[in-house]
């Protein structure tokens, strides 16, 4: 016999897929009387099979909805969000059964984008979980309905406290299973991609040149420095083939199945523009930097956003303040403003597990 309290959980970027794990797992550990269930794809779709508790669910594809329809009472849909299509088609697919939909936004950037339909129109789900109070002004800035959006936060970046430690622990395993040499100063690029109609000022390739010259720099000055390469998994990996690195430094393309955490525990430096790994790497207590030479947009990074980490806009600025810390000792990270100490808010799951229960028992408007 179908539980009452079904619920669906969807997601298809990697963002909506780690987003959306700590709060499934802690439903299947403490509400027995409720029933879970997975449309996934893309990333999101791997992130789910991996994992201990969601891959013992049914997990189907988005052409399974009309199926899944039959064959269970769904009562709540909660989703991940993106920008691919994929969610908001699942979405319209609930909401026309009446069955409503609680959303879960991962990050801060293209907040209006996520809620497009393919269509051009605009799908707006019956309840908006937003990380912080910026993000909800963002969204109803753009005309969303105040009273469906709610302040809960962000599980994962919440859930990375219970793992800094232990990632610290294995990071000499870790440099050696990715082939980072010892003595070698690496330094992680979290890459991105910056499509049509994303004139910020620069690109990710002109980011890639910053760090690549200030690499450069730092083998001049008798160090040996190590270009890691994580891509976005929107990315596609021959992106960079044709880009002209020096021979005086080792540049590596780490695989997709790295996970960003292990990444991250393994760089004694982490640069990127916008990516919510800017954030991890942060809270794992990493040297951080963001890089957005020529800007000429509000920054999109959270984490420079909130002064956690420096923002660099000027061109050669990274490669000069390298110089200054790692060769000339003119001053340390810390004193760089890389050194501060994360802070984690507490209680994002709970939060937002509180909101599912009021939903499914009638008690949220």
């Amino acid at each position: 016999m179908s539980n009452d309290k079904e619920i669906l959980f969807v997601a298809f970027d990697a963002g909506g897929g780690t987003v959306l794990l700590p709060i499934l797992r802690k439903i299947l550990h403490e509400k027995k009387d409720y029933r879970c269930i997975v449309v996934a794809g893309g990333p999101a779709k791997r992130l789910f099979e991996t994992d201990h508790a969601a891959s013992k669910l049914p997990i189907y594809g988005s052409s399974d909805n009309e199926s899944i329809s039959k064959k269970h009472r769904i009562k709540l849909v909660v989703s991940g969000t993106g920008i691919s299509g994929f969610e908001t088609e699942v979405w319209r697919f609930w909401q026309a059964r009446n069955v409503p939909v609680f959303s879960v936004i991962d990050g801060w950037n293209k907040l209006n984008e996520r809620y497009i339909l393919p269509s051009g129109e605009k799908a707006v789900t019956d309840y908006i979980g937003v990380p912080d109070r910026e993000a909800k002004q963002s969204l109803e800035g753009c005309g969303f309905p105040p009273s469906r959006i709610h302040v809960v936060g962000q599980p994962y970046l919440e859930s990375l406290a219970h793992d800094i430690m232990v990632e610290k622990g294995k990071r000499k395993g870790l440099r050696s299973r990715l082939g980072i040499p010892d003595g070698t100063f690496a330094i992680l690029f979290a890459s991105e991609q910056f499509g049509p109609g994303y004139d910020y000022g620069y690109n990710e390739y002109d980011v890639l040149k910053e760090i690549v010259s200030a690499c450069s720099m730092l083998s001049a000055g008798g160090l040996k420095p190590e270009l890691v390469i994580k891509f976005h998994p929107e990315e596609k990996r021959d992106k960079y083939d044709s880009f002209q690195f020096p021979r005086n430094f080792m540049t590596k393309i780490l695989k997709d199945d790295i996970p960003p955490r292990d990444a991250i525990a393994s760089a004694d430096l982490v640069c990127g523009s916008t990516s919510i790994i800017l954030l991890e790497s942060f809270m794992f207590g990493t040297p951080t930097l963001s890089i957005q030479p020529g800007l000429n947009v509000e920054d999109n990074c959270r984490a420079s956003q909130l002064h956690l980490i420096p923002l660099l806009c000027r061109r050669g600025e990274l490669g000069v303040l390298l110089s200054d810390v790692l060769v000339k000792k003119k001053k340390t990270f810390e004193a760089a403003g890389l050194g501060k100490k994360p802070v984690f808010e507490k209680g994002a799951t709970d939060r937002i597990i509180k909101l599912i229960d009021s939903i499914l028992s009638g008690n949220h408007g």
